[in-house]
Order: C-alpha cells, then structure tokens, then sequence
C-alpha cells in the first residue's frame, strides 16, 4: 500500500456524517469511588537563578523529566519507576500539591488527559484510571473493563471513558454505565491512543494483518472512519484548531489547520527539530549553527513574530504557553541537570515580514504554477554561474546506480532552497564554477527531496547529498530532507578534487598528514561500525569526524565543507587539521589559476597565516 506521507488532519473534519445506530449493553462494573486525598505538602520545587526582561532561569529542586501546564500553575513530572506529580505556582515557587503515582508516569504518556477541572491518567498494573481534581485531589477511580486491550481515555468532560475490545471501539458512559459499540474493529494490535479537536475524534493505533503500524481518526459522534494512515501519528490539538509535525529523514514537516478550512504547511526560517503548539501559535525548537533557536509563528498572520537564541546548551524537551503571553519551557543542561525557563516572546519580537505559511500541497495534487516559477529561478541560476539547475522530475531524470531520487514537489520548499544555493553558490570567485563545468561536459545540480541508497550497493541508507558522473557530464545531488549547506559544499569538493589530482601536486603522498597507526576503511559501510574516537580526541584531531575516515577523499570533502561554513575556528587549531586545509588550499588555487588572486577565499577563512 502506498504510504500517505502527511496526512490531512483537518480534512477528517471535512467529511460528511452519516448516522449509525450504536449497540448498547450493560457493563459489569460501575466506576469506583475512592475517597478524596489531601495534598502533601513540600519545600518549593523551582528557585529563580537569573531574571531578563526577556527570560527568566529556574533551577529546580529535583529530577523533573517532563510537565504540563494547569491554568497558571505548572505540574512536574518526576521520579523514576513510580512518579511524583508536583502542582507548583511560578509565581511565588510555592509546591501547591503533590501526587504520589505507583507507576511511572511522564507528561508524554499518552494516557494522560488534561481535564476541564483536573487530570487523569491510567494505571495499568491496576487497571485502573485514576481522576484527580485542579488541586491533585483523588477523586475517583475507574476500573478498566475486562475485556480491555490497550489503554483508556477519559474525555475532558469525565463523562466518558473511549477504548478498544478484541473486536471493537467502545465509550463507556460513565453515568449510566452502558457501553457503546463506537466502530467495530478487529486487528492484532489495537488501542485508543488520542481524543482530538475537543473530543470530536477518537485516534485509533492499530496494526495491520502485515504488522505496519497505522493510524486511524473516528468520529467520536457515529464512529464513522474519518482517515485511515500508515505510521503512528502524535497530531496536537486546541480547540478547533490541529497541528501535525512529522520528521522524514531530516526534512520535517509542520501541517496546520482549523476543522473548517483548507490545511496549510508551515515552512519555518529555520528548519525545526521540535515543534510545540498553543495560543493559536506555532514554537518551532532548532539548531542553528549549533546555537538553540526558538521560532514564535501566529498563525493568523504566518509570520515569525519572536525569536529566542543560545539561550542553553539543548533544545527543548517541554514547552508550553504561560499567562500574558509568556512560555514555560524545560531543557536539560549539561550533567542532565534540569532548568525552567519562562520567556516573554513581547521583548524579543522580530519584524521579519516573510510569510511561513503556505497551500498544502501532495504529490498527486502539486502547485503546478509554483513548480513552473522555480523551474525559471532554477534555469536563471544555471545561467548566472555557467552550470544547470535541476529541479521538479527534471532533478531525477537521470540517477546514480546506487542510489533512488525522490524528486520535491513543494514549490515552497523548492523556492527556499535556490534562494539559498544562489547565495552560496556567490562565495565562489567569478567564473569559477563555469570554468569548473568547463572541465566536464556538463555541471548538473538537481535539488531532490530524498537521496536513498542500499546496502547491498555499499551505499548508506540515506545522505544528504550525492556526486556521481552519467557519461562526462557531472551531477550533484542535494537532498531537502537534510541540510543542504554541508551537502553542496562537500559533494564540490568531490568535483574540485577530479581537477586538483590532475593539475596538482598538493594531495600527493596525502596519508602521510595523518597519524601512523591509522588506515581508512575504504568502505562506507565498514565506516559505519568504526570507533574514530582515538583520533578525535583533544591533542590528537587529526579528523572532522568518523566518517572522514572513510576515504581520503571524504576525508578532504568534510574538510572543504567545514572550512566554507561558519563556527569553526576552533577545529581548525589543530595542527593535522590545519596542514590538511592548507594542502586543499594550495590545490585549488594552483589547479584554477588563483595564485594572484587577491584577499581570502572562503575556504581559506581558518588558514592560520605564519
């Protein structure tokens, strides 16, 4: 079955309802009552360590691995194998309550349900779901049906406990205490795993009759099949409003929506590892130069509206709207010591006026009129630098044996990425790179979705960019779903070195640069499985990294991509590092006729003059 790669979560919404006749049955068990628990009382669990007006540090008191927020009061996750639940007020570090769990218990787990005036979550040792009150109260205890598999959900409401049989989705009525036959269903595996768009659709997990995971939204009303999708989807929800982040390969995708309108992608300024939802805006948590970087984005506007950065040394683990605007956000420091931050979006506002936000767009409904611009940009860039520019199908119309090219098919991401190579292709001296495609009898660049390799062929899995030849005529690969910058400098090189071998001396006798108990792998699988560490420790750098060890020419190709990249003073101090940059440099400026060339070339930024 082919896999839809994102879904439309907004378009479950769109579909017409018809009207069922849901089986009805007594149950054999009622809810159980249990008495109600005061508090514990505890020491404050956060204490302020530094204080901007644009963000604010918190060291806390104990292991906290998760937390969600309760109105303005925030609730900690910690402990290990059974977990404390902390209700603690921000404003005054006061510990509100505590709640004792006898099982382990996260923020993440999926069994967790905020209520209108409380939490619950399920007990499976006990088989039981457990309701506490806004002050960590327990209030009641409602055991599992018998014939349950997998977990519960209770509805925000607390009325209604939705779950799977062997042979069915069922809500149980929690008043009345009848059970439903909601859809019937029969798999191998199966269990309710999201209540959404304000427990107007039940998110089914399943596995099929060929063990793929898959995903399926019901209409919490009739239990009418709303969207059926391979993959174990986590889409977020508030009120009428969704948003669905999905990782593919590196390239991750942000879909945003409303129940009654069309779905839109969010494409970011920078390319997000984490995404967080709340207040009708989108936080996307990335690196960015090795800096930590959050992205505010409204979605009304589809604008970037504030921007944080190095504000630790990690990305967000947990992060969520707080009072007056202002986000709470948890990130593990180094040692895995814990710190909150609450940050105030207002005192770091940017007045970037992109527009984010976009057309959904699939493979087999594309932007035809956005393609057909790009395929313009692409050629003015070709023209520009004396090379080709490939995009769309034209990218993949011819592919290296070892590996498959998906070709992109989002204008937007499409139109992203010339912009950027156009801008990095002008690091190069004039003429350069026409000289270059001189060599062959053609320079192809082709702008990819994907770049997928096999085993069997000794090509890794998957990479963010290729070289390889058709005839005389030379290709570079560069793949979206990973950071295109490293790729295009690196599969260069691989160009670059065709010419420096032939017109230069500088890579003659290379091995000897680096240590003598070493040897390349002169396999990329091989590579995979090695252990580089004795040559990347401080004193001894001889390497950019492992893979550099592969082959003396990824050894040279990691060492240009580096060199032209921004952050990197420090590597280069190392004195192997620094003699092999040199050597690349002197290739190239004897191989291209730039002995006169005047100033510093980019690659030549870290070179340490004598």
């Amino acid at each position: 079955m082919k896999t839809t790669l994102f879904p439309l979560l907004c378009a479950l919404l769109l579909c017409g309802c018809s009207a069922q006749n849901p089986v009805s049955e007594p149950v054999s068990s009622l809810p159980v009552i249990a008495e109600t628990v005061e508090p514990v009382r505890e020491t404050p669990s956060m204490a302020l360590l530094s204080q901007s007006p644009e963000l604010e540090e918190y060291a806390l008191s104990e292991a906290v691995a998760s937390f969600l927020p309760m109105g303005d009061n925030l609730l900690f996750f910690s402990g290990g194998e059974t977990a404390a639940l902390t209700l603690v007020d921000p404003e005054n570090a006061e510990t509100l309550a505590v709640h004792k769990a006898s099982i382990a218990l996260t923020a993440e787990n999926a069994t967790v349900q905020l209520l209108e005036n409380g939490i619950s979550y399920f007990n499976g040792s006990a088989r039981e779901t457990v309701v506490l009150d806004s002050a960590l109260r327990e209030v009641r205890r409602i055991s599992a049906p018998e014939d349950l598999t997998g977990m519960p959900l209770l509805s925000r409401d607390g009325k209604a406990l939705y779950y799977c049989t062997a042979d069915a989705v069922r809500c149980l009525d929690l008043g009345s205490g009848i059970s439903q036959v909601l859809k019937e269903a029969s798999h191998p595996v199966q269990s309710v795993t999201g209540l959404l768009l304000e427990d107007s659709v039940v998110q089914l997990s399943i596995t099929d009759s060929d063990g793929v995971w898959r995903t399926l939204f019901l209409s919490a009303e009739n239990g009418q099949l709303l969207g059926d999708y391979e993959g174990n989807l986590l889409p977020k929800t508030e009120g009428d409003a969704f948003l669905l982040f999905r990782k593919g390969g590196g390239m991750n995708t942000i879909l945003v929506g409303r129940a009654d309108t069309a779905p839109m992608v969010l494409n970011p300024l920078t390319q997000p590892q984490a995404c967080f939802f709340g207040n009708n805006q989108v936080i996307t948590a990335a690196w960015d130069g090795g800096i930590p970087r959050l992205e505010v984005y409204c979605l009304e506007s589809g604008t970037c509206t504030s921007v944080l950065s190095g504000f630790a040394e990690s990305l967000p683990r947990y992060l969520a709207p707080a009072s007056h605007g202002r986000i709470w956000f948890l990130c593990e420091q180094e040692g895995g010591t814990p710190r909150l931050y609450r940050w105030d979006p207002a005192a770091s506002q940017t007045n970037d006026p992109t527009v984010c936000i976009s057309s959904y767009f699939t493979r087999e409904n594309p932007d035809y009129d956005g393609l057909a611009a790009c395929s313009l940009y692409a050629q003015e860039i070709g023209l520009k630098y004396g090379i080709e520019v490939l995009v769309y199908k034209d990218a993949v119309a011819t592919e290296p044996w070892d590996f498959h090219l998906e070709y992109e098919y989002q204008a937007s991401v499409l139109h992203r990425e010339l912009e950027a190579l156009d801008a990095r292709l002008q690091n190069f001296p004039e003429g350069f790179l026409e000289a270059l495609a001189h060599r062959f009898t053609a320079l192809n660049i082709c702008i990819v979705r994907s770049a997928v390799g096999s085993p069997e062929s000794g090509s890794l899995a998957a990479v963010n960019g290729v070289q390889f030849w058709d005839d005389y005529d030379a290709y570079i690969v560069l793949a979206t779903d990973h950071d295109t910058e490293y790729a295009l400098y690196h599969e260069l090189s691989h160009l670059l070195e065709t010419v420096v071998l032939t017109e230069s001396t500088a890579y003659d006798q290379w091995e000897k640069l680096n240590p003598e108990d070493f040897r390349y792998d002169y396999d990329y699988i091989t590579n995979q499985n090695r252990d580089g560490s004795p040559w990347l420790q401080e004193g001894r750098e001889s390497f950019i990294d492992t893979y550099s060890m592969s082959f003396p020419k990824e050894d040279r190709a990691r060492i240009l991509e580096y060199a032209m990249t921004e952050g990197h003073e420090d590597l280069f101090r190392a004195p192997r590092l620094q003699e092999k940059l040199r050597r690349i440099c002197t290739g190239i400026r004897e191989s291209f006729d730039l002995e006169d060339h005047p100033g510093t070339l980019l690659w030549e930024q870290y070179l340490i003059t004598e």
